[in-house]
């Protein structure tokens, strides 16, 4: 470890410390959001706190992600000038290939999320049609 030049250990730290991390708070949002299952509902809490939480881990990944792809940013007083770009660009495919993935899991959340959200507006779509017939059928015999 001791080899280890400073712009090497930004990298690795950030990648240990931060994207993992973010990426496996993915696979749990994931995983809670498929196991939620909508009825016949018109209004659901538990997809709120999902779509909320969604946020805030997809903004936090985004945030990681940032920095990853900002050489600037993820130096930010790390000693090593040149040095650190060069150690950048030789382990920035083992990091991408680890972003991608994060990326994967955030495209099935969000499609996931539509889905559900989706059949939520369409149960209120059709009561707001059966009470809209009843009331037409009322003032029809009225």
């Amino acid at each position: 470890m001791e080899n280890i030049r400073p712009g090497q250990r930004k990298i690795m730290v950030t990648v240990k410390d931060e994207l993992f991390p973010q990426i496996e708070k993915l696979k749990d949002l994931l995983v809670k959001i498929q196991s939620c299952r909508i009825s016949n509902q018109l209004f659901s809490i538990i997809m709120n706190n999902l779509e909320n939480e969604y946020s805030m881990v997809s903004s936090n990944f985004f945030e990681v992600v940032k920095k990853l792809e900002t050489p600037d940013i993820l130096f930010q007083g790390v000693d090593g000038g040149d040095q650190n770009m060069i150690d950048y660009f030789q382990f920035r495919g083992a990091f991408k290939d680890n972003i991608s993935e994060g990326l994967n899991y955030i495209e099935i959340i969000d499609r996931t999320l539509d889905r559900k959200f989706g059949v939520i507006v369409n149960n209120r779509t059709f009561l707001i049609s059966i009470v809209a017939i009843i009331i037409s059928i009322y003032f029809a015999n009225h």
